[in-house]
């Protein structure tokens, strides 16, 4: 039997209350999962550079965006 039909016949027979844990538990599982990858990334050196280099160029003054717009932006005004 696969994990997930196991999992949903054993909600089907506990208690509310201790699906409430359940649940909480799941949500854990789940953002401790995007967490690890998230840090992952930011563990990668190499992809960090490459992805502030990426940041710094979109950031350039061009013909269509004027310096003085990417000032605006930065200065929140």
């Amino acid at each position: 039997m696969k994990a997930r039909q196991a999992i949903k016949e054993i909600l089907n027979e506990i208690p509310e209350d201790r699906l409430e844990e359940a649940l909480s538990y799941l949500n854990y599982l789940r953002f401790r999962e995007e967490w690890e990858a998230t840090e992952e990334i930011l563990r990668d050196k190499k992809l960090m550079q490459s992805w502030r280099r990426g940041k710094l160029q979109a950031e350039l003054p061009t013909p269509s965006r004027p310096l003085l717009h990417n000032l605006r932006r930065h200065s929140g005004a």
